[in-house]
């Protein structure tokens, strides 16, 4: 804790918490079916994301990534392949498992929906302090660490979670 910054009272504490999870509440409950960019449903957004970060992963690595089961990673990855916004490439060595690469429609695709949501949320900094915002991203980060670490989730996972 910086030395300038006293202990949060009780009051404190429970009006972040209550407004922690109102924005959760609204990312819980959106409709996982509704599509978050044209076609692309949110789960299908988080993929698009997970493989061009990492450039390509196989199905197991995306449902880890995810935190979805491989079936479900796999109907995912299924509609982005449909689309033609995943390419499906057999593994080297493994003749059942396939490697999953973005095309350039799916790269197009990945780039307008990031455009949408920093559009989104260069609006919402805009209304704010710059003293505000760099301590919103910094108190954002240490939330995503500290449930990262408590969640036992790997290094990996940690990186996505900024």
């Amino acid at each position: 804790m910086p030395d300038d910054a006293p202990d949060p009272d009780p009051d404190e504490v429970a009006a972040f918490s209550k407004a922690l999870e109102a924005l959760l509440r609204v990312y819980r409950l959106r409709d996982r079916d509704a599509a978050c960019y044209g076609d692309v449903s949110p789960n299908q957004c988080h993929a698009l994301e997970a493989v061009v970060r990492h450039g390509a992963l196989r199905i197991n690595d995306l449902a880890a990534e995810l935190g979805l089961h491989k079936s479900n990673a796999s109907r995912v990855a299924g509609g982005l392949v449909a689309r033609g916004y995943l390419a499906s490439d057999p593994e080297p060595g493994d003749s059942r498992a396939v490697r999953l690469r973005i095309t350039p429609e799916g790269r197009r695709a990945h780039g307008a929906i990031r455009g949408r949501v920093d559009a989104g949320l260069a609006a919402l900094l805009a209304r704010q302090p710059r003293t505000v915002r760099r301590g919103a991203t910094r108190l954002l980060g240490a939330l995503a660490a500290d449930a990262a670490a408590r969640f036992g989730l790997d290094a990996a996972r940690r990186e996505a979670c900024p």
